[in-house]
């Protein structure tokens, strides 16, 4: 059994699943060190609970630098078989203390997103470089992967690992509620308007994500007479113009923003309940949740603009991809999409398959082991 530290700057809270699988591999032994307040950030960061194999390095920033404080110190007095980073040219402590691990000739690995443009430009050739002196990459997806093969970074170095949430708990629910758990659901949001198909958004409500194209695309929709809902879950900056926008346009009574949920059983019920996610920028680990619960996803196809979790959405089968920036390509894969005749459980079956086979910690946590080898 090797005795592996996984470094990050802080460790977010939607990584539990595959921190706590790691915690409890039976293969390796996993102790992990980063701070445990996130860098401050207003993400949530996972809560460790006393456990013996965290150490917390408080950290503090200088513009776009990172510091550790205890980090380079707690390198120097304690010996690893293995050491995965999440290492940035930015975070400087890890930075040391991963130049001090390669002069003791220990093996290191950057849990990373690598690239996920295909661009040629500085940017690209300078994080190229940086890569290159880890012993393996350990990515997100595949169009990373393939971005970085074309740019002649070898291949052998190079781990695709997927990503995940909280997957025991989020299997845990399904099935708990019933169709008519969910009508009543949508009858309370939604009110005698509930029978309509249900799209949802969830996740920040913030410009980056173009979530003003959503209530455009319900008023076109509108108007060439086919009627959907819209439910928008989270809060955000923008939340107020897209209220202001919903209401101009006079679709208050198809489109209504839930605010913000933490709870995971409520996140189901909201998610389950809805007959297709929608994303009109970058869709993120909101797909994986989606399709986690059975809802199939819809979101763009550029992956120079998408996150690697966008790789999950097979296209006809538990979800659709429409041109980047484009609406009548969006009007059309959600037409498309809703013309189709399959049974709903058949849809949602075809949902579970992609995350219960790629997508999930227990897979993370084998790809990983298995690589380390």
């Amino acid at each position: 059994m090797k005795k592996i530290l996984v470094m990050y700057p802080g460790f977010p809270h939607y990584r539990n699943g595959v921190i706590e699988e790691l915690l409890e591999d039976k293969e390796n032994e996993y102790f992990f060190i980063g701070d445990k307040n996130m860098m401050g950030t207003s993400i949530k960061a996972y809560e460790f609970k006393g456990n013996k194999k965290f150490f917390n390095t408080p950290s503090f920033r200088f513009k776009s630098f990172v510091f550790h404080k205890k980090m380079i110190s707690y390198i120097l007095k304690n010996d690893f078989d293995r050491y995965i980073l999440h290492s940035s040219p930015f975070w400087i402590t890890i930075l040391i203390s991963f130049f001090i691990l390669k002069l003791k000739g220990k093996k290191c690995y950057n849990w990373t997103h690598g690239l996920l443009k295909n661009e040629d430009n500085f940017k690209t050739k300078f994080y190229l470089n940086f890569y290159k002196l880890f012993d393996g990459i350990l990515l997100y997806g595949d169009g990373a992967k393939k971005n970085m093969i074309a740019k002649g970074f070898p291949e052998k170095k190079l781990k695709v690992i997927y990503n995940s949430l909280d997957y025991k708990t989020q299997v845990l629910n399904r099935n708990k509620l019933k169709t008519e758990d969910f009508l009543e659901l949508k009858k309370k949001i939604f009110g005698k308007n509930y029978n309509r198909a249900q799209l949802i958004f969830i996740g920040r409500l913030t410009k980056q994500k173009k979530l003003s194209v959503l209530i455009d695309l319900i008023d076109i929709l509108n108007k060439k007479g086919e009627k959907f809902n819209l439910l928008f879950v989270g809060d955000g900056t923008e939340k107020n113009n897209l209220e202001e926008l919903t209401f101009n346009k006079k679709l208050s009574h198809q489109i209504k923003f839930y605010g913000p949920s933490y709870d995971e059983f409520e996140i189901y019920s909201l998610i389950a309940s809805s007959d297709c996610c929608i994303s009109p920028g970058e869709i993120g680990l909101t797909a994986i949740h989606a399709l986690t619960y059975g809802t199939p996803v819809i979101s763009h196809s550029n992956a120079n603009f998408q996150m690697p979790e966008f790789e999950s959405i097979i296209d006809g089968e538990n979800g659709k991809l429409f041109k980047h920036n484009d609406m009548d390509s969006l009007v059309n894969a959600v037409l498309t999409w809703f013309a189709q005749n399959k049974n709903r459980e058949v849809i949602r079956n075809n949902c579970y398959k992609i995350i219960d086979n790629v997508f999930n910690p227990v897979n993370q946590k084998n790809i990983i082991n298995n690589f380390l080898k």
